[in-house]
């Protein structure tokens, strides 16, 4: 870095040693003093977490997959990790309860338009509770609009319900009455609204942003698949699994999906999410113990490079002072 401010700044290389060893003598006392830190065995609280975030990570693997992934860590990173762990292990965990309740309801839902063979057509439709409720399509927009206006009365009851009651979530079965003494009120049914039902449903833990979606069916035979699900998505990823694959064989498909197919796509979701995991755990961590090990030496050698900023600036203003008294008596 010297040479490189000697060329660019054209000063004398005695001063620049100089003011270059002074600088550095500062550096190194600076640098050779300990930074303050936090009582000894102790983690900021950004580092712990994202380390906890990590440990949750790799803990998803399996034990040979997560074997590989630690050996590809940077040594610093490999360290911290053991660290937080054998700290982890000396306090009791806190027993997380298993719940295979689903998010709230899905707000909204709006009038699906579907253009068809130069026509439009169109559809009432809503969300809730992992739940896509559709109607039959329609060509006139009044008569799928008053179908719209039903399916958000049985969401808004259901919603409304589940407020003073969450653990309705659970209840496929009381769900599935809401559903229909809402209906009945309005004077319809499922089979003259040509209700057709999904489910769409996250597993953030395990596929990240990908959801798992079911084939169509009836809104009790969604219901049940949504049930299993759930109760899938809390047990483990290998019961994930398995009810994913079972779905996706299940799909109205011209040529159906082999078992190998199915495993594929599903194999390959959870990769592609875990990769995505893994980076975004590892740079939290990089990030972390880069603000605890690193910080205080780049503030020191930043002190280090504007004192010796200040001391070429001041060498070359000197340097150009005699070069003008030198001008000066040579004109005269």
């Amino acid at each position: 870095m010297t040479n490189l401010m000697l060329v660019s700044t054209g000063m004398n290389s005695r001063t620049a040693a100089v003011s270059s060893r002074s600088a550095l003598a500062k550096f190194g006392k600076l640098v050779r003093r300990k930074p303050p830190t936090k009582a000894r065995g102790q983690l900021r609280p950004r580092a712990a977490q994202a380390l906890a975030t990590l440990k949750d990570v790799l803990q998803s693997m399996d034990a040979s997959s997560r074997r590989t992934t630690i050996e590809t860590f940077k040594p610093h990173i490999r360290v911290a990790l053991l660290a937080f762990m054998e700290q982890a292990g000396k306090v009791a965990p806190k027993k997380r309860p298993c719940v295979a309740r689903d998010a709230p309801p899905d707000k909204g839902g709006r009038m699906w338009i579907i253009r068809r063979d130069s026509r439009l057509k169109f559809k009432g439709r809503v969300y809730f509770g992992s739940l896509c409720v559709t109607t039959r399509e329609q060509i006139e927009m009044d008569v799928a609009q008053r179908h719209q206006e039903i399916l958000e009365s049985v969401r808004s009851a259901v919603a409304t319900q589940a407020s003073s009651n969450p653990d309705l979530w659970d209840d496929s079965g009381a769900i599935l009455r809401i559903c229909r003494q809402v209906l009945e009120a309005c004077g319809t049914s499922e089979e003259a609204l040509g209700l057709s039902t999904f489910v769409m449903m996250r597993a953030t833990q395990w596929l990240g942003s990908t959801r798992i979606v079911s084939p169509t069916t009836s809104l009790r035979g969604a219901l049940e698949t949504r049930a299993r699900l759930l109760h899938a998505r809390a047990t483990s990823w290998e019961a994930l699994r398995a009810e994913w694959i079972a779905l996706l064989r299940a799909m109205d498909r011209k040529m159906p999906l082999s078992v190998q197919a199915a495993e594929a796509i599903v194999d390959a979701a959870r990769r592609d999410a875990m990769r995505g995991q893994l980076s975004r755990a590892l740079g939290a961590v990089e990030h972390a113990l880069v603000g605890l090990r690193v910080s205080p030496q780049k503030r020191m050698m930043g002190a280090f490079c504007e004192g010796e900023l200040r001391a070429t600036t001041r060498d070359d203003d000197r340097e150009l002072g005699l070069k003008r008294s030198r001008t000066f008596l040579d004109s005269g």
